[in-house]
């Protein structure tokens, strides 16, 4: 919307989304091999989004608001930071096959399910303000910006420790 004679703008968007075969890395417990993966399950993902613009003489100020809620679908992954020393160089154990020759991985497995979204900060938040002088040899515009982005992970596991972006 544009109020006060378009001084004000306004906009508010909202958003759904499913994402259809997520990828991920995932690590091959038969090969040892680690490598890009399509999951079969979904992510959803929705919010909004909101932002203005106020702008009086010299004076310009805007801020905008995000929200995201994401969530990944059915999903197991190993993460091989948790396995034991040298078990993610070693295959499956086959069976009647035992240790050292080979890992059992069976509880190694770890559900991701309803996780959020690698980098996908559930909230979002902009504020700045600058003022336009007029010098008499050009316009000198100082800025002051403030930025705050929650946390957020950067691996579907969201270790709090290894995986953890942000506040």
């Amino acid at each position: 919307a544009k109020l006060f004679d378009g001084k004000l703008r306004t906009q508010i968007n909202g958003f759904y989304m499913i994402y259809e075969n997520f990828q991920t890395t995932k690590f091959d417990i038969f090969t040892t091999n680690t490598g890009t993966t399509n999951l079969t399950s979904s992510s959803k993902i929705y919010g909004l989004e909101a932002q203005a613009d106020l702008r009086f003489g010299g004076l310009n100020l805007n801020a905008s608001l995000s929200y995201v809620h994401s969530k990944l679908g059915a999903s197991q992954l190993i993460d091989t930071r948790t396995l034991p020393p040298g078990a993610s160089q070693l295959v499956q154990c086959g069976v009647g096959q035992n240790p050292p020759g080979c890992f059992d991985y069976s509880n190694s497995y770890q559900n991701i399910s309803g996780s959020r979204n690698p980098y996908s900060p559930e909230v979002t938040i902009n504020l700045g303000a600058e003022y336009d002088i007029d010098t008499g040899h050009g316009i000198l515009t100082p800025r002051v910006d403030f930025t705050y982005i929650g946390n957020q992970f950067a691996s579907v596991f969201q270790h709090p420790i290894f995986d953890r972006l942000g506040s």
